[in-house]
């Protein structure tokens, strides 16, 4: 299982999140990428832009993802965790989602 480690600990703002997610996972399409909420879902759910280049199963792994609480009132995570669950809830075993 391939991994990805996005370190959030510079992550300020929203803007900064995308680009560190984009410059960590390295996707082919990264200009195609919305840099917004739907992005990820569309991206991991559906193989779209911003998608991570896998062979197979992978993992991303966002580091110190506690300094993403503070981004919109902690609305901005909650829904990057709504994303992982969705995902485990409708069966995309092929790319899971953590939070440290």
């Amino acid at each position: 299982m391939e991994e990805f480690l996005i370190d959030c600990i510079s992550v300020k703002s929203e803007s900064d999140f995308w680009n560190t997610y984009l410059q960590s996972v390295k996707p082919q399409g990264a200009y195609l990428f919305g840099r917004n909420l739907d992005a990820p879902w569309d991206a991991l759910s559906g193989g779209g832009p911003g998608c991570p280049e896998s062979t197979g199963k992978c993992s991303l792994r966002f580091l110190h993802s506690h300094k993403l609480k503070v981004i919109r009132d902690g609305n901005f995570f909650n829904s990057l965790v709504k994303i992982q669950a969705d995902l485990e809830t409708e069966g995309y075993n092929d790319i899971s989602i953590a939070f440290e």
